[in-house]
């Protein structure tokens, strides 16, 4: 942990919390994902926290996050990620019937299209 210089707190879970955190040497953004294992046997999800690291380390999809570290110490387990700034696609979800059905295909292009994935308001 002492790589990484914290930023703030992004939010807030049932195992943990997740950080934004700047790599000292680098400069780059993260986000720190930190899961307590007294949570993760109390309510018995081991094997779910081991897949989610080994699928993260196995991803090399450019649409999904990708995992660049993980430790742990005695009481928690963390994962760091590519962090992703721009607003979730479900933040926009409730505005669909605002939007016209002409302009659809456009905005749907326009995503699909976006070298940088959903990344593109």
């Amino acid at each position: 942990m002492d790589d990484f210089r914290l930023l703030k707190v992004i939010g807030r879970g049932n195992f943990g919390k997740v950080l934004q955190v700047q790599k000292k040497d680098t400069g780059r953004v993260y986000a720190l994902k930190v899961i307590l294992k007294a949570e993760i046997l109390r309510k018995d999800e081991v094997e779910h926290t081991i897949a989610e690291r080994n699928i993260l380390a196995a991803n090399d999809n450019p649409f999904l996050v990708q995992l660049k570290f993980s430790f742990q110490t005695a009481e928690k387990v963390s994962i760091i990620i590519v962090i992703i700034c721009q607003p979730m696609f479900s933040t926009f979800l409730p505005h669909f019937s605002a939007l016209s059905r002409p302009g659809l295909p456009e905005w749907r292009g326009a995503v699909y299209s976006s070298p940088e994935g959903w990344r593109i308001f």
